[in-house]
């Protein structure tokens, strides 16, 4: 069963010495399993082109919604959300201001994951492209609506910003950053590149856009988790979840 309880001093070292071992354990092996799975689709991206293998595993390819990448990649999301989660049920319980947005940012994550296992926003996408007549830039026109949602967001997120110590504060804007640059930066490069060609989409510089993209917002989510379990191990006044 699951407690929330006050930190007591006797508890506070145990509870800020243990995840400082669990953060390095959990972030070091989502990164190598990041990188391996990066790697292998980069690894075949070469080796076709030098024409070496005429044939691809589909599965370790980074774009294919049904491989290892796309499912490493729903779980690293539903993760962060989960890691919001629990935090925002901490400051839920000590009536902290900001639990709206630690509960917000949880939903968020959730979302995003399902998006990322159902492909909502291309589905989305087309029927946007064609009702607006984007193109170029803008050709998958999902970039613009999100583009108003990250500006509100980043006004309504600053007090929660502002709440991080100033090293976490930084690691948390370049997630972040890191995540929008490869979310809608890359998306709206390939836009420009003319990804509805399907020529295109077999080009060189269209995987490597493709990777990019991956690779960035992987990234940027591992990243993101790191400084949450740093914040949370940080805090020492507040309220922690337990299982009993």
């Amino acid at each position: 069963m699951a407690t929330i309880l006050p930190l007591h001093d006797d508890l506070a070292g145990s509870v800020t010495q243990t995840p400082a071992v669990s953060r390095t354990l959990v972030t070091g092996a989502l990164v190598v399993l990041w990188a391996v799975l990066i790697g292998a689709s980069i690894v075949q991206d070469v080796v076709t082109d030098l024409g070496l293998a005429t044939g691809r595993i589909w599965m370790l390819d980074v774009e294919v919604e049904s491989g290892f990448y796309t499912w490493f990649s729903t779980l690293l999301l539903a993760g962060a959300g989960l890691s919001c989660g629990i935090v925002a049920l901490e400051r839920w319980a000590a009536g902290d201001r900001l639990r709206f947005h630690w509960a917000i940012l949880s939903v968020l994550f959730f979302a995003l994951s399902a998006d990322e296992a159902c492909s909502v926003h291309e589905a989305l996408s087309g029927p946007l492209t064609a009702g607006l007549g984007t193109s170029g830039w803008l050709h998958f026109a999902w970039v613009i609506p999100a583009g108003f949602a990250c500006a509100a967001g980043l006004v309504f997120y600053a007090p929660f910003i502002m709440s991080f110590p100033g090293h976490l504060r930084f690691w948390l804007i370049a997630s972040a950053a890191a995540f929008l640059t490869g979310a809608i930066g890359m998306e709206m490069a390939a836009g420009a590149l003319g990804a509805a060609s399907d020529e295109v989409l077999k080009s060189g510089s269209y995987r490597l856009l493709a990777t990019l993209e991956e690779a960035l917002e992987g990234g940027a989510v591992i990243l993101f988790i790191g400084v949450i379990l740093a914040f949370r191990s940080a805090t020492s006044d507040t309220i922690r979840l337990r299982l009993t």
